[in-house]
């Protein structure tokens, strides 16, 4: 892998046509350029809903994490950051598990299980 990057990465970069005297008085490149205003993109930006999440990993990050035994089975919740994602939400943060346990379907109920029975939403 390591002499594939190499390959890849050795050697003269080739020209960039933008570089080009010719093809940036094409493209306009070259034109003076008065200033310019962000204030419509920033308002019409200020108008919409924002949602805003964070993602948290399950095992080893929320819950104490000992080796896998299961989807049935997820440790106890590691308070410090169980403590955090409660201050998130009450902040006004979306929470959101991040696992690799969800990516088949019999590991998404024990999750909805540990979250309701640890206080968690």
């Amino acid at each position: 892998m390591i002499k594939l990057f190499g390959k890849l990465f050795a050697g003269k970069p080739e020209k960039d046509p933008a570089d080009d005297e010719s093809a940036k008085a094409q493209q306009g490149i070259n034109d003076p350029v008065g200033p310019v205003s962000l204030e419509p993109e920033m308002a019409e930006a200020a108008t919409e809903p924002r949602r805003t999440w964070i993602g948290v990993d399950l095992d080893g990050t929320l819950a104490y994490f000992n080796g896998w035994r299961g989807f049935g089975h997820i440790g106890k919740p590691v308070p410090g950051m169980k403590a955090r994602v409660l201050e998130w939400i009450a902040q006004g943060f979306e929470f959101k598990i991040f696992t690799a346990r969800a990516s088949v379907p019999e590991g998404i109920e024990p999750i909805k299980k540990w979250l309701a029975e640890n206080g968690l939403p």
